[in-house]
């Protein structure tokens, strides 16, 4: 498995770097190395998926429809959903045989409906750029690259981009912020992310669309990374600090309130996790990992961090949260049987986390693909879903 994934980005250098005729022949390569990687998977998972296991998935609901995102051929991940159905992600906007591959942010409109390519901060052929996230009134935020040489000490910006999408506004330029990203977006204003400081760590930051002001904020020790992951709409921040190797390199998730100071670690067991979400009520959503065997699992929080709850797997070994709606409904992705290599599935729970239920028991798709991971669940309950095929859906539900 390893070997294979370093011819695998031998070849996507080959890809991007070589002619037209040589990059041909290394996607060709690259096509058959990954169609080998996947059946050794396979064969392995299917010797731990249980017999009944097809059959615990029934056909779609008729209450369930999924909606694609983008058009035919744009091939698309969703990282963000807002209450108005305003879907952001990024997509393959350049193909590898115009000289490299090139992805974009895009942001749909209300409902999934429309597609906008949100274009890069850079006019350079090779730019990206990623839409991480979007408040309620349709702002959204992420990163992009800029190759022009006009960056500020760094590659990649954080940015934000507001209705109707006619241009990325540099945040990193903005707040001097070298090498910066931005994760998420409140509707009162507040952006949050990281960017890298002097020493080449990463700190945390905090943008106040209102005023124009940043609040940097920085790990507990000088030598270690920190990164703000999501905010609400109360001004409550959510994120992680990763200690340095030398401090054994884990991972523990922090909340930092609007009238605190500095940052205060949650009380979680295991080895660490990653918050990825907090809702109005200071719930909090993410992955952590077992003391015992290191495995992933979810978890959800009382308000404000204060309790602590392992929302299982769907019958694997790993379940990630990756987001959580104002009733505390959570989604994100698990492995129904075996371990690493073995496939994941969408989850979405009931509210405050009761329940974990398979996306793909509640609708599925055409010719044996079925959703990977949900990313995203607004306070309709509309949820945002990313599939095998390579297409982001927008779920919806008209059960009462």
């Amino acid at each position: 498995m390893m070997c294979l994934d370093c011819v695998e980005l031998l070849l996507v250098a080959l890809i991007v770097k070589t002619r037209k005729w040589m990059r041909l022949v290394a996607f060709t390569i690259l096509i058959f190395a990954s169609l080998i990687q996947t059946a050794i998977a396979d064969i392995k998972c299917n010797a731990t998926r249980p017999a009944s296991w097809m059959n615990s998935i029934p056909l779609s609901k008729d209450d369930w429809v999924a909606k694609r995102i983008g058009g035919s051929g744009q091939a698309s991940q969703a990282y963000g959903l807002n209450n108005n159905g305003i879907v952001v992600g990024v997509y393959l906007a350049t193909s590898f045989w115009r000289g490299g591959a090139s992805f974009h942010g895009f942001a749909t409109g209300k409902d999934a409906e429309g597609f906008v390519d949100l274009g890069t901060l850079g006019n350079g052929d090779l730019n990206s750029s990623w839409a991480y996230s979007a408040n309620d009134r349709g702002e959204v935020v992420g990163r992009s690259s800029n190759n022009e040489g006009k960056s500020y000490n760094g590659s990649m910006h954080a940015f934000i981009a507001k209705p109707p999408y006619k241009e990325l506004f540099n945040l990193g330029r903005q707040a001097e912020l070298s090498d910066s990203n931005a994760n998420g977006i409140s509707n009162s204003g507040l952006i949050v992310g990281s960017f890298k400081n002097s020493n080449n760590n990463y700190h945390a930051f905090i943008f106040n669309l209102n005023n124009l002001t940043v609040q940097k904020i920085s790990p507990l020790s000088n030598d270690g990374n920190i990164s703000a992951m999501a905010v609400n709409e109360q001004g409550l921040v959510v994120g992680y600090v990763a200690a340095s190797k030398a401090q054994g390199g884990a991972t523990k998730p922090f909340v930092l309130k609007p009238d605190d100071e500095s940052i205060k670690l949650l009380k979680i067991p295991g080895r660490g996790g990653i918050p990825h979400a907090v809702n109005g009520r200071g719930q909090i959503a993410g992955g952590y990992y077992i003391e015992q065997t290191g495995e992933e699992h979810a978890f959800i929080t009382d308000a404000d961090g204060v309790k602590f709850r392992d929302l299982g797997t769907l019958g694997g070994n790993y379940s990630r949260a990756l987001a959580v709606n104002s009733v505390g409904m959570v989604v994100g992705g698990s492995r129904p049987y075996g371990d690493i290599g073995c496939p994941s599935h969408a989850f979405v729970t009931g509210p405050n986390g009761i329940g974990l239920t398979d996306i793909n028991a509640l609708i599925s798709l055409d010719f044996g693909h079925y959703f990977v991971d949900a990313v995203g669940i607004n306070d309709k309950g509309e949820i945002v879903a990313n599939a095998s095929n390579g297409y982001a859906y927008l779920l919806k539900s008209f059960a009462k």
